[in-house]
This record gives C-alpha cells, sequence and structure tokens, in this order.
C-alpha cells in the first residue's frame, strides 16, 4: 500500500475526473429513458415534493426520519427523499430530477473506487482503471438511473471502505471514526444497511483488535451507537414496525410475533427455500449473460456483470488470497458471500438488494487485470487490453440498446403509457377542468401516479378531485359536473358501460410505440 509521502492531488485528480466522467455518461437523457416512472419511484417523488414545499410529509409530519404512507407503514428512507427534495429546490419535479441524486451517487463510487483502488494497488493508472470498470458495469448504470434508494448506501459503504484501507495503514483513530460514520449514516439510505451497516462495523472493530486499539473500539461502538440513535426512538415510538417490516417484505407471515416469526424463518422448508434463493444469486448465467428476469433492473441483453469478469473475478479473487491477508482483504471478499443475505432472507435475489458488490467486483477484477500484465507474458498482456476493450464495446452496445430498445420493452414496469393518459387531462385549463377524475380501480396504483404527474404539471386546483372509479358504485353516473374518466383499452368493459350511460370517449391512448390504445379517456358535461 501506499505511503503517505507525496502530494494526494494527482490521485484527487483522476478521482474528480473519473467521478464526472461517469455522471456525464450516467445523467446523459435521463428524461428519454426510462420513459416514465414506476409506482415506487412515483411514491418518492410526492414525499419528497411534498417535504421540499412544505417542509412536511404527505401525512404533515415536520421533516420525519421516516416516510409512512398507505400502504407502507414502515415508511420509505430518509436520505434519498431529502437530497431530492434538495435537488426540487433548483429545478422543478420531473421524471429527469427525481434521478440526479441517484446518478450522483454512482459518480460519486465511481470516484470512490478509484481512491480505494490507488490505496491498494498503489497505482494511478489501476486506480483509473477499477473506476472505468465500475461505471462499465451494466446493473450500475441501469440501477443509477432508477429513482430509487438502492443505489444510495454504495457511497456510504465505499468511504467506510477507504478509511478501513487508511485505517489499517496509519492506524489513526479519525480514519476509523470517519469510517464508522459513514456506516452510521448510511444506515439511512437504505433498509439493507440496517444488517450490512453492523457487519461492515465488525470489519472495522477486528482491524482495532488486531491492532490492540481497545480504547478505539470503544469509541467505534459509541459513535455508531449514537448515530443509530434516531432509529432505535423511531422503533421505540413506532412498535408495529418490527412486524410491518416482516410482514411487508415477507420475512414471516404476518400476525406472528418476532419470536414466532424467527421460528418459521428457521424452519426447514423456510431455509430451504431461502438457500435456494442464495444459492441463485451467483447464477453465472444471471450475472455475465442474462441479467435480472426483471426489465427494470436488466435490459437482458447483458450480464449484470462485464461479461469478462467470468475470467477476471476467480482471477482476481485467487490474487487477492495471494496477497497477505488482512482485514481489508477478508472485507473485500466477505461482501460477495454476505451481501445475498437480505434478499435471501425476503427471497429475492436481486443484486438491487446489495449493490455494493458491484464496485468491490471492479477492484477485484482490477486484481486480475495488474496480474495478468505483470506476468510479463506478452500473450497475457494482451489478453489484459482486450478484456478491457472488450468491456468498452460492449458496454456501449448494452448503453444503446438501454436508449432504444429497452425504453420501449419495459414500459410496462413503468406503468406502461398511463402518463400519456394523465397529461390529456391535466392539459386542460383551470376554467374547464373537471370537478371529478375516476381513475379505473383495473389500474394498478393508479392513484399514485395521478398525484405524482398532478404534481408535475403544478395543477394544484385539482387537489382532491379524483375517485376511484367502481362500475358497481353510483357516483360516476350521479354525480353532477364536468368529469373525466381513465380506463384500460381493450377487454375492459369500463369503456362500453360508461358510454351506454352517456359518456364519450375523448382519446385513445397508445403505448409510445403505437399499436392498439392501452387506456382510453371519457368525459362527461
Amino acid at each position: 500500500m501506499p505511503s503517505d509521502a507525496g502530494s494526494r492531488l494527482p490521485r484527487l485528480l483522476i478521482a474528480g475526473a473519473a467521478a464526472l466522467l461517469a455522471g456525464v455518461i450516467y445523467c446523459s437523457a435521463l428524461d428519454v429513458s426510462p420513459l416514465s416512472v414506476t409506482k415506487d419511484e412515483a411514491s418518492y417523488a410526492i414525499q419528497s415534493h411534498a417535504v421540499a414545499t412544505t417542509g412536511r410529509d404527505i401525512n404533515g409530519h415536520r421533516l420525519p426520519l421516516f416516510f409512512q404512507e398507505p400502504g407502507f407503514a414502515l415508511g420509505r428512507d430518509p436520505i434519498y427523499i431529502y437530497a431530492t427534495a434538495f435537488v426540487l429546490q433548483f429545478v422543478p419535479l420531473s421524471e429527469a430530477s427525481l434521478r440526479i441524486p441517484t446518478t450522483v451517487a454512482a459518480a460519486i463510487s465511481v470516484g470512490l473506487v478509484v481512491l480505494i483502488a490507488y490505496e491498494i494497488f498503489g497505482s494511478s493508472a489501476l486506480a483509473a482503471l477499477a473506476g472505468l470498470l465500475l461505471a462499465l458495469t451494466p446493473v450500475f448504470f441501469i440501477r443509477s438511473r432508477a429513482a430509487l434508494s438502492v443505489i444510495l448506501p454504495v457511497p456510504f459503504q465505499l468511504t467506510w471502505l477507504l478509511f478501513l484501507v487508511r485505517y489499517s495503514r496509519d492506524g489513526r483513530l479519525r480514519q476509523a471514526l470517519a469510517g464508522v460514520a459513514a456506516l452510521g449514516i448510511g444506515v439511512y439510505s437504505y433498509l439493507s444497511m440496517q444488517f450490512l451497516a453492523p457487519v461492515h462495523l465488525v470489519f472495522s472493530l477486528a482491524e482495532s483488535a488486531r491492532r490492540r486499539q481497545w480504547r478505539h473500539c470503544v469509541i467505534a461502538v459509541a459513535l455508531f451507537a449514537a448515530l443509530l440513535a434516531p432509529l432505535l426512538i423511531w422503533q421505540l415510538q413506532h412498535p408495529s414496525r418490527m412486524n410491518d417490516m416482516a410482514a411487508g417484505y415477507r420475512v414471516y407471515p404476518a400476525g406472528l410475533t418476532p419470536l414466532q416469526g424467527l421460528k418459521d424463518v428457521l424452519s426447514w422448508s423456510s431455509l430451504a427455500t431461502r438457500s435456494d434463493v442464495y444459492w441463485n444469486a451467483f447464477n453465472p448465467s444471471r450475472l455475465f449473460f442474462s441479467g435480472e428476469s426483471s426489465l427494470i433492473d436488466s435490459t437482458r441483453t447483458a450480464g449484470l456483470y462485464p461479461v469478462v469478469y467470468l475470467v477476471l473475478l476467480p482471477l482476481g479473487i485467487y490474487d487477492f488470497f495471494r496477497r497477505p491477508i488482512t482485514i481489508v482483504t477478508l472485507a473485500i471478499l466477505s461482501v460477495f458471500l454476505i451481501g445475498p443475505i437480505p434478499g435471501a432472507l425476503i427471497r429475492e435475489e436481486t443484486i438491487a438488494r446489495y449493490l455494493i458488490v458491484a464496485p468491490l467486483a471492479a477492484l477485484v477484477a482490477t486484481a486480475a487485470l495488474d496480474r495478468l500484465w505483470k506476468s510479463g507474458w506478452l500473450v497475457l498482456r494482451i489478453a489484459s487490453i482486450a478484456a478491457v476493450v472488450l468491456s468498452v464495446i460492449l458496454f456501449v452496445g448494452f448503453y444503446n440498446n438501454y436508449m432504444t430498445d429497452w425504453r420501449i420493452g419495459s414500459s410496462f414496469y413503468f406503468g406502461s403509457n398511463l402518463k400519456g393518459a394523465m397529461e390529456r387531462v391535466l392539459a386542460v385549463q383551470p376554467d374547464a377542468a373537471p370537478e371529478r377524475v375516476y381513475l379505473s380501480e383495473k389500474i394498478p396504483y393508479a392513484n399514485v401516479y395521478w398525484e405524482f404527474y398532478r404534481r408535475v404539471h403544478k395543477r394544484d386546483d385539482l387537489i382532491g378531485r379524483e375517485r376511484g372509479l367502481q362500475l358497481t358504485a353510483a357516483e360516476w353516473r350521479e354525480a353532477p359536473g364536468r368529469a373525466v374518466a381513465i380506463v384500460p383499452a381493450g377487454d375492459d368493459p369500463s369503456a362500453a358501460t360508461m358510454t351506454a350511460a352517456g359518456w364519450s370517449v375523448d382519446a385513445q391512448i397508445r403505448e409510445f410505440y403505437g399499436g392498439p390504445p392501452t387506456f382510453l379517456v371519457l368525459s362527461r358535461n
């Protein structure tokens, strides 16, 4: 590892340049792809906009720790919401502005990987290469452009790792505390950090114990506990949150006590199911070729990692074990084994639950390239260059697909063109605005999408005018005044029933790529 001798300016410049370049690439065409937002993105957006405009959440609570809403009692993670609320002080609410915090987090992560790689390898070239490999990782790119909090733990985890590396070198208490502080704050970035942060802390304490710095251990634990105090207080104020969390994430059936839930989790059938999910997290086809099953997380034309990792990761792990085994080495390699556990607990192997593996995989792959280059064999040096060039070429292909075919093929996961139907209604001038907006209950989360687009278009005059549409209810037939309705097209009986009752079809809303209509906008004067 490099010493402190010499200026840190060159490595900081490289890290800054890498972060800036990644930010430019990752932030490009945020208003083009994805075409719309998912239900969870819309929910985060509504809370962020409420905080930005009123200082309160949608329930009227001033600056809460977690953001509760109907159907999600345990509360949404605060860091993303407050970061987005800050962004909305400078730019208007839109699909693109929602994604600024996540793309910035990804860019910062690229810069941090550069700094960590320099600390480990002592080479500016290898540091830059590690940043490049992370930037070229498909799952990291696609998840950076989702307005969700899943990527936000990564810069906190990398900050911890950076200071752990430095602490392992010089043993300064401030280095250890800086890393622990990053973990403590990172707990509020995403739910999985409530599991991963204490695990990371163990490695910091292990390094202090190795140095026999028991005072450092005590201070680090005290700092971590102090940063977790708001979470503990919130939990005490909301005693049902643990059961809400378990039920919401299907850890164990609703209605069980925590002790009964633990018994259910440890049952033979439960362990069998979760172990299957855990092992599938290492499925080579998923990791290197096909990606996730959901088009939210993958284009299905590329794996989660660059395909060259199929060779580089085993070689890099071997190289790490060839080096002196340190707490840092164990911390990096163990995350690959520990990371899938939160997902396995809720029976989801999606890498979104543990995105920290993407930058760590870039570090391991860099170690492999370093080993190939230092072998001195011409054929292996050519292979290392070819691996980097191939990663760039494949990422360009992935990026082009993401900006074209994927944005169309994934539209179903982003509410289809419900956006077009709602914008049709929101385009009506206030003096001609409907007194009621009926949203078919056959459209999933239509009320959430409506609230989001109403805020995007600044239509405060329509607050409270939306209604759920049930064909068996009498209100849509009997309520006086102007009204509009958004209903599914196709085989759904809503349009025929309503036109028979005197409603008229104003617009047929087709998908972004054409085809038959998927939504209808009806009106009654």
